[in-house]
């Protein structure tokens, strides 16, 4: 497993996830295919760890982004037509946190 990304806490010289990031530049099929097969391992190993795709352009029809909400927890897009920065930077922060509901 690789991600661009990895929060957590530290324990014995590693991190342990809470929340995953794969960061990419332009989202196309088989970079989704990879990012959802390190997630789909992470989650067999830490179901409670949170995964993220963070992208700025997709190449790739939106059907497919819609079924990989069934593995990813989190899809955002920063670009200048669709910035979700700030729904990511709240999406990290309540999954740090945990949920108070």
């Amino acid at each position: 497993m690789e991600f661009d990304i990895s929060i957590g806490l530290e324990k014995d010289g590693f991190v342990d996830p809470m929340v995953v990031v794969d960061a990419k530049v332009e989202l196309d099929s088989s970079r989704l295919k990879t990012a959802l097969a390190s997630f789909a391992m992470l989650k067999k190993w830490k179901p409670e760890a949170k995964c993220v795709i963070a992208y700025i352009s997709r190449e790739l029809d939106n059907s497919l982004l819609e079924l990989a909400r069934d593995w990813a927890d989190g899809i955002f897009q920063f670009s200048l037509e669709n910035d979700e920065s700030v729904a990511f930077l709240d999406f990290v922060a309540v999954s740090l946190n945990g949920d108070k509901d």
